[in-house]
């Protein structure tokens, strides 16, 4: 593995699940495909590990199948120090270089090539909806390939600003076995499944050669999460789950 600080292993016990990228303090972004169903509807928490040796516990708050992505909410010990993640996001462009940020350890083989299509499409459903993610090309996909599910994909330009692009995603559907090609999902198309954060536009300045990226805010804050999850559990356990539904606030 490298040393960025967005980037995050994921356990379950001492088996190793996949990485995920933070978007902000509090959450990270993983493949659906890695975890289990309880995990997945968060009956059953996993163990995060980041690069500073910190641990945190990963609580799923959402998940889509269409497009492969999973938010965790990240849980530290009380009054621990956490810093923000040093991370930004781009839109890929077809032709550039990316690599992944996972490496296997002591092997050399890492996972890396050029953009093939920035709006591939991945999966849809009968009734219209539909996603696209990245389309890479590889140069050399390992055996091992599920190893780097979830792993953020970075711009593997060195005359640009280390960035995001997305992260890996399982193979599209449907689709026969390809050596050289690799999915990613999109942190815009989490934004847009999720609908939990903002997007900060952070300009060009001082970022170089037509360079746009981006931060992301949270839309509520982790006291309202809380606030609104345990609000529908009181509901749920007195039967009005399907019969009442507050905008809950908290003051």
């Amino acid at each position: 593995m490298v040393y960025d600080e967005y980037f995050i292993e994921i356990y379950r016990d001492d088996c190793r699940l996949g990485s995920g990228v933070r978007l902000t303090r509090d959450f990270a972004l993983t493949a659906a495909h890695c975890l289990e169903v309880n995990e997945l509807e968060g009956r059953s928490a996993v163990r995060l590990c980041l690069p500073d040796g910190k641990q945190a516990m990963g609580e799923v708050q959402e998940y889509d199948d269409l497009s492969d992505l999973a938010l965790l909410r990240l849980i530290f010990h009380k009054d621990e120090d956490v810093q923000l993640p040093g991370v930004c996001f781009d839109e890929a462009r077809e032709g550039e270089l990316w690599q992944a940020t996972h490496q296997l350890p002591d092997t050399g083989n890492d996972l890396r090539g050029s953009v093939a299509e920035v709006a591939s499409p991945y999966r849809s459903t009968k009734d219209g909806a539909r996603v696209c993610a990245l389309r890479l090309d590889c140069y050399r996909v390992p055996d091992d390939y599920g190893r780097f599910a979830g792993s953020p994909v970075e711009r593997g330009d060195p005359y640009r600003p280390p960035v995001v692009l997305g992260l890996i995603v399982k193979l599209r559907p449907g689709a026969g076995p390809d050596p050289k090609t690799v999915y990613a999902g999109t942190v815009r198309e989490a934004v847009r499944r999720f609908g939990r954060f903002r997007i900060e536009d952070l300009g060009r300045d001082p970022y170089p050669l037509s360079v746009s990226p981006y931060r992301l805010e949270p839309i509520e804050s982790v006291d309202d999460m809380r606030s609104r999850a345990a609000a529908r559990d009181a509901l749920d356990r007195a039967g009005y789950s399907s019969v009442v539904r507050l905008p809950w606030k908290r003051r």
